[in-house]
């Protein structure tokens, strides 16, 4: 069984403050968009989040909603809280902010990971850059996660000098007929009004 989980921590300082997961796109806050097209391949939900009462109004009854066990440590607390309460083998991880989060990228990750025992985790490589927040990992990871946070290396990419893994590039993804935008994610309001722009005009 494959989970699905959004992380929703993060202050949103360059948003000003305003949780990026509510955000509108055609009428539909991203986060409720994410569970939606997440639900097409994942038989459990999850959204980790220190303040569920900004969300529940966007997330249906039957999506967990979990807080970090470590507070404040950035996206590595958010996937060890989600790694914690869930049994699925294979977890698929986003980050709130990515309005185009693909069912079928996801797909392919996973069948790949699941061509290969050894492997930990399968994450998108676009354009050159690593994309850690559309990636598919196994439960175990959660074993090279925690020793991070408690040392402090909070560097997400430094969860990769630890675990086996392989990178799925623009090409492998393109032959599939699987587009890439699935990786867009929005930052700044600036940002925002420009992607809106080009999905609504």
């Amino acid at each position: 069984m494959t989970a699905g989980v959004i992380l929703a921590g993060g202050r949103n300082r360059r948003m000003g403050g305003q949780p990026k997961g509510l955000l509108e796109l055609q009428g539909e806050a991203i986060i409720a968009r994410q569970i939606r097209l997440m639900r097409t391949l994942c038989a459990e939900m999850i959204v980790v989040t220190n303040e569920p009462e900004l969300y529940r109004s966007e997330v249906p009854q039957n999506v967990n909603l979990v807080p970090d066990r470590n507070p404040g440590l950035g996206p590595l607390a958010g996937m060890e809280a989600a790694f914690a309460c869930t049994s699925s083998d294979t977890i698929w991880i986003v980050g709130c902010d990515m309005p185009f989060v693909s069912p079928e990228a996801a797909r392919l990750m996973r069948s790949k990971l699941e061509e290969r025992e050894e492997l930990d985790a399968v994450i998108p490589c676009l354009q050159g850059k690593r994309h850690p927040l559309h990636g598919l990992y196994r439960k175990r990871v959660e074993k090279a996660v925690s020793p991070l946070l408690e040392t402090q290396q909070l560097r997400l990419m430094g969860l990769f000098e630890r675990i086996r893994w392989v990178e799925l590039t623009d090409e492998v993804f393109v032959e599939t007929g699987i587009g890439t935008r699935f990786a867009t994610n929005v930052n700044t309001p600036e940002e925002w009004v420009e992607l809106r722009k080009n999905v609504e005009k």
